[in-house]
């Protein structure tokens, strides 16, 4: 498992763009599902049908899918 550091904010770059500035990558699809989720529990939270500490879990158990998933640069095949 690698060591990263990704912002879950609504107003946070994609996740594949922080993953390269850091320098790993995610499989496409892997990348699409996880922005995808990442905008779900902004979107929930925001309107107030989550509470905080559940989504704070969920970006938690997502941190921990991203870096089993991330590999440096030129190692994930698409």
């Amino acid at each position: 498992m690698v060591e990263i550091g990704i912002s879950f904010g609504c107003m946070s770059d994609p996740i594949q763009e922080q993953l390269k500035a850091q320098g790993y990558t995610l499989p496409k699809a892997e990348a699409v599902l996880i922005q995808d989720l990442i905008h779900a529990l902004n979107m929930v939270q925001i309107h107030g049908l989550v509470p905080d500490g559940v989504c704070h879990t969920a970006r938690q158990r997502l941190l921990k899918q991203i870096t089993q998933h991330a590999a440096p640069i030129g190692v994930v095949e698409e």
